[in-house]
């Protein structure tokens, strides 16, 4: 089972048909998409298209990780799931790659992607897509988030640009969202507490947990900063 997560904050409604619309375009269907609102008192009745829609609801105000949990908690054991917020597009091959790489590699748990934000982009073009590379991240070197390091917590260290001099010293460039097969996980979640770069955190675990991580730099997300 292929599952999206749609973490969504009730300010960023507005921009979710938007987000739904890339993945109703998905040249591969996932079977569901999960959305998961917080802070909202008003019903969601989200955009109606061909793949069936869980909505998690709650007027509590929740942080982005509690989003993404919420999430995680109903999926079913046996998925991979990919994030995407609500106010962010998909690639329209997202789900058809991301699947078959997952089927042709049974002894990887973790797929990091590669974004861009809108500044520089609206949409996708088929320029953005005429191959899929990928690479294994060793364990023995050092995974790197442009935001953060080292990859083990609590010792973050903000680091907010990448650099060759960074990548000669080993470290890898794994900026991106990721999708994770549900099942190799285990009790590991997102930070409850953490407002910006949950998702930095949440990889940071897996990887200190042995989870096995590849990496794509195939654009994957238009990463839109409203």
């Amino acid at each position: 089972m292929f599952i999206i997560g749609v973490p969504c904050h009730a300010p960023y409604l507005q921009f979710l048909d938007r987000c739904l619309t890339s993945i109703y375009k998905q040249t591969k269907a996932p079977d569901l998409i999960i959305l998961s609102v917080s802070s909202c008192t008003d019903e969601v009745v989200p955009l109606v298209g061909s793949i069936p829609i869980k909505v998690l609801q709650t007027e509590q105000h929740h942080t982005p990780g509690q989003n993404r949990n919420a999430i995680i908690e109903v999926a079913s054991p046996n998925s991979i799931i990919s994030f995407i917020d609500a106010d962010d597009m998909l690639h329209p091959q997202h789900v058809d790659t991301v699947s078959k790489f997952f089927a042709n590699h049974e002894e990887q748990d973790v797929l990091v992607m590669s974004f861009e934000r809108n500044a520089n982009k609206q949409t996708f073009t088929v320029d953005d897509y005429k191959t899929f590379n990928w690479t294994d991240i060793p364990s023995e070197v050092q995974y790197f988030h442009n935001c953060y390091k080292p990859i083990y917590p609590p010792n973050w260290t903000p680091i907010m640009t990448w650099s060759p001099e960074l990548e000669a010293n080993g470290y890898v460039s794994a900026n991106g969202p990721i999708s994770f097969r549900r099942d190799r996980i285990d009790h590991i979640r997102y930070s409850p507490t953490i407002t910006m770069g949950e998702d930095q955190h949440f990889n940071a675990q897996l990887w200190e947990h042995g989870l096995k991580f590849s990496y794509t730099p195939s654009l994957y997300f238009i990463y839109f900063t409203n």
